[in-house]
């Protein structure tokens, strides 16, 4: 799962790709990190082609709130 830097990564990939799993999460949030290696293993598997991204909304909360994302984690 790549995390992503900006908006501008997630438009390029929405555009890109067929289908794109956003895990909204934060480095402070026990349960985002908890489940991240979950989503990341059980879905490469199921689905190989799924793009899977990450987006830490401590350090892109204005990424979050566009998405309205206001309490983590999301999975969109």
């Amino acid at each position: 799962m790549n995390q992503l830097e900006n908006q501008e990564q997630l438009d390029l990939l929405k555009r890109e790709k067929d289908a794109v799993l956003i895990l909204f999460g934060g480095a402070h949030c026990g349960v985002c990190q908890t489940i991240k290696p979950q989503i990341d293993e059980k879905f490469s598997l199921k689905f190989p082609n799924l793009e899977m991204v990450y987006i830490d909304c401590e350090q892109l909360q204005e990424v979050c709130a566009q998405h309205g994302v206001f309490s983590l984690p999301v999975v969109q």
